[in-house]
């Protein structure tokens, strides 16, 4: 019984010994940390390494795993004449699309001729650049002719009373100035424009998607003859601060009752 035993953990020595004979490092040129943070859609530079005592290295990959685009495959290359080391640079571009931080893992996995393999995994911590934009739903403005909020402030983020010069800057209002009909018209003169984008992609839109619409619209400080179901991009005169979907205009008999409902996507925080 003891005999079996040394036998045994003899070759598991031996096995374990085997094994180091392939060895495999990764390691990020631009970055000190175990972890490094990086951007979605930057280039990071690996060293890649690995060395064989007794046979040589013929095949190399670098594999990649993370919980959005889960597995792919980076590099995948084999040598033409296998080499004892093998030792070179790999500019890995980290993929783009992010809508949230997570962990990418690289893994460096080396094959040599005699059958061994050996493997690294490098964990990359990578910022999103998908900012997703912050919804508020069921909103409600009223017509400026009805004595209820008429307006609404980007800077509070809620539906605001006029009040000529002491209201919020970035601020848009309904222009209603009759007793019965709803002017269909918002406007602003507190620093917004306006851009009517009816093929933006309101569902799932992300900050990135925001901004490119927005440069690429005309703005204007008046959006007129809103209707149900319109997109509107609402911005500064150089950068977008939200989507507007119409939900539903109301013009009732009278002026009490008549609204705009309307949903948002911002990327401005809650104050």
């Amino acid at each position: 019984m003891k005999k079996a035993a040394l036998f045994l953990l003899c070759a598991v020595l031996l096995a374990c010994e085997k094994q180091s004979e392939l060895t495999m490092s990764l390691q990020s040129m631009d970055y000190e940390q175990m972890q490094p943070t990086v951007q979605a859609g930057s280039i990071v530079r690996l060293a890649v390494r690995s060395q064989s005592q007794s046979s040589t290295v013929r095949h190399i990959t670098l594999s990649l795993y993370d919980d959005q685009y889960h597995n792919r495959m980076a590099l995948d290359t084999v040598f033409a004449d296998p080499m004892k080391t093998v030792d070179f640079v790999y500019p890995l571009t980290v993929p783009a699309g992010y809508t949230d931080t997570m962990f990418l893992n690289v893994t460096a996995t080396a094959y040599a001729n005699n059958g061994e393999t050996m493997s690294y995994l490098l964990r990359l911590y990578v910022i999103p650049d998908v900012q997703p934009l912050r919804s508020l739903d069921n909103l409600t403005l009223y017509s400026a002719a009805s004595g209820n909020k008429c307006g609404f402030s980007m800077v509070t983020l809620n539906t605001v009373f006029y009040d000529g010069e002491k209201t919020d800057t970035l601020a848009f209002y309904d222009q209603s100035a009759d007793d019965e009909t709803l002017s269909r018209t918002w406007y602003s003169d507190k620093g917004l424009y306006f851009a009517r984008f009816g093929s933006f992609r309101f569902a799932d839109a992300s900050e990135k998607d925001l901004q490119e619409a927005y440069r690429n619209a005309s703005h204007d400080t008046a959006v007129q003859n809103l209707q149900n179901d319109d997109i509107l991009l609402i911005g500064t005169a150089n950068r977008a601060l939200a989507a507007v979907k119409i939900l539903l205009i109301v013009d009732e008999n009278g002026v009490a009752d008549d609204r705009y409902v309307f949903s948002m996507k911002t990327l401005l925080p809650q104050p």
